[in-house]
């Protein structure tokens, strides 16, 4: 009688587990639904501010579109996201040639001197 008392609250959990993922299931749907309609009428008031805009200071559709093509071109070729490199801040007093400037995964040196509690002495002085 115990394997089967078991074996009922065994079905009962799965049941009520297979019943509880598909109620997520749904929802996750219903979400995916909403997040979708939200992104179509955030593009819709998007446009339509930019078309008023255009309108309001009368500026020339052929202008906005060549400055639109260079802004996909650029971007294409990643010229937009240039970043400056960050000045070194620490130095490897092993090899001078390797430095490091704080940000990003740390090298292999420095993780060694942070372990070691030896980081703060390879600082590079500011002038």
């Amino acid at each position: 009688m115990t394997k089967t008392v078991r074996n009922a609250a065994s079905e009962f959990i799965e049941t009520h587990i297979e019943d509880q993922l598909k109620i997520n299931e749904k929802k996750i749907e219903e979400l995916r639904a909403e997040n979708a309609n939200l992104i179509r009428n955030a593009r819709k008031n998007a446009i339509s501010t930019v078309v008023n805009l255009i309108i309001k200071f009368e500026l020339p559709v052929d202008e906005i579109q060549n400055r639109i093509a260079d802004k996909v071109i650029k971007t294409m070729k990643g010229e937009t996201k240039q970043r400056k490199k960050a000045a070194p801040k620490y130095r490897n007093p092993l090899d001078e040639s390797q430095t490091w400037g704080g940000m990003g995964n740390p090298p292999k040196w420095v993780k060694a001197l942070k372990v070691q509690g030896t980081l703060e002495s390879t600082l590079i002085p500011v002038m």
